[in-house]
């Protein structure tokens, strides 16, 4: 491989198509979908969880643009995007901002959650990148449930922010979303080594890609953690600013729950007690005591507001350290990703508590619901591990083809796939993305794809 074009980015070559996996009910293959651009602009995305960052440094090692998470749903918002929104821009990292999707909670008091957090933090430039709607939870809703409130959130925020918004999500919720999203650009999920060597495993609906988030490994100078999520831009430095300013940026919006001017508390709909300031238009890191629709007294809750169900008050979230404070469908295995700690770790959730923690060297994969995740298997061998009938594995992603064998090529790290001539339903995939994985979906009767 030669030197990238830009001090920021990689050269890329180009790599074979062929790579494909079964990871939706139809047992159509999906396909790898390589770079267009002999460029690619390097950039990260981080959270509270990357502790303090130092912009300048970031920007000095040739990362030119970040995304930064400003919720996990309505119960979490991040401490750290003011700091993380104003310290790229003044760096002069181009900037995005994502929302991690809850699927169980409303799609548009989440939308306002973020929107509100960017109005605190100096609200949206021209030049920034569209907001994204970041989906790696089913969190036991349908599928028609994930793709409707998906969309709903997906339009109002277009709306509201005049830039048509990203959708973060990997191959392995083609079953889940189908083309219901796919008019929306895509930032690809998949962990398949080095972007100048490797090419996503992408999801149905979806033909390209504009973002590839490719590793969650490793640190980048001025990050404040060991490691971070790592992304490229398929494309040239200039093509990312000018993707950047399209749109037109209307001024912030007014929540829909009751605005910002005034007291929030006209607008406590359900009596006297506690209120979360999103659920009525107010900071959404304060808990409001509203008596007669009148603010009585305000509490901080540096860790978050809990919105509770109807007929019990609100509270300020847990100032516990302990991510299995979020573990939401009760006992057992999760992947820290999904509770907002390591992603290379698996948690043994027990009553909101930590029992253990499992190291995943190879990654986490995330299961359906219902189905306790787990870490993902090592790669096959480079040339073997095909099962009965032997057969090959494509590093980056691909496929592993047993002639008549039970069992298909494993695991492979990138998200590869097996499949087998021999029993139905043998075929199967391994660890496939950085969101780890997804929803399985399988291999089709009479030997998968």
């Amino acid at each position: 491989m030669t030197a990238g074009a830009l001090s920021s980015g990689f050269s890329f070559v180009g790599c074979s198509t062929t790579d494909s996996a079964c990871l939706d009910d139809t047992g159509q293959p999906l396909t790898n979908v390589c770079p267009k651009s002999s460029t690619l602009v390097k950039g990260v995305d981080v959270s509270k969880w990357q502790a303090t960052n130092d912009w300048t440094k970031v920007k000095g090692a040739g990362y030119d643009f970040a995304f930064i998470r400003a919720s996990d749903g309505l119960n979490y918002p991040d401490g750290m995007f003011q700091a993380n929104w104003q310290g790229a821009k003044a760096a002069g990292v181009i900037r995005g901002v994502y929302q991690f999707f809850r699927p169980s909670q409303d799609a548009i008091a989440q939308a306002d959650l973020m929107l509100g957090k960017m109005q605190a933090a100096g609200w949206l430039d021209k030049n920034d990148l569209p907001c994204v709607l970041d989906i790696e939870v089913a969190e036991g809703q349908s599928n028609t449930t994930i793709r409707n409130k998906s969309l709903q959130w997906l339009q109002y925020v277009e709306q509201k922010t005049g830039k048509k918004p990203l959708v973060y999500t990997a191959a392995g919720w083609s079953s889940v979303l189908g083309n219901a999203l796919s008019a929306y650009p895509l930032w690809i999920a998949n962990y398949t080594g080095s972007p100048t060597s490797g090419c996503p495993l992408m999801p149905d609906g979806w033909s390209s890609w504009l973002f590839w988030q490719y590793t969650s490994k490793g640190g980048v100078p001025g990050v404040g953690s060991l490691d971070v999520d790592k992304n490229v831009w398929d494309g040239t430095l200039d093509q990312l600013k000018a993707f950047a300013a399209s749109g037109t940026v209307p001024p912030p919006p007014q929540p829909t729950d009751g605005g910002t001017t005034g007291d929030p508390c006209a607008k406590a709909t359900a009596g006297n007690g506690p209120y979360c300031g999103v659920t009525i238009g107010g900071d959404p890191n304060t808990l409001y005591n509203c008596q007669s629709s009148k603010t009585a007294g305000t509490t901080a809750c540096p860790s978050g507001c809990t919105v509770m169900p109807a007929g019990t008050a609100d509270q300020c979230a847990s100032s516990s350290t302990d991510v299995c404070k979020n573990a939401t469908s009760g006992n057992g295995a999760y992947c820290g990703k999904t509770l907002g700690g390591d992603p290379g770790t698996l948690y043994n959730c027990q009553s909101g508590k930590t029992a253990s923690t499992t190291p995943c060297p190879n990654g986490c994969v995330l299961n359906p619901p219902g189905v306790a995740d787990a870490c993902a298997a090592a790669p096959p061998p480079p040339n073997g591990g095909g099962g009965a009938g032997g057969g090959t594995s494509s590093g980056g992603g691909g496929t592993s083809t047993s002639g008549g064998g039970t069992s298909g090529g494993g695991t492979s790290g990138g998200g590869g796939a097996s499949s087998s001539g021999g029993k139905p339903g043998t075929g199967g995939w391994g660890a496939s993305s950085g969101i780890d994985g997804g929803v399985s979906g399988g291999a089709g009767p009479g030997g998968g794809c």
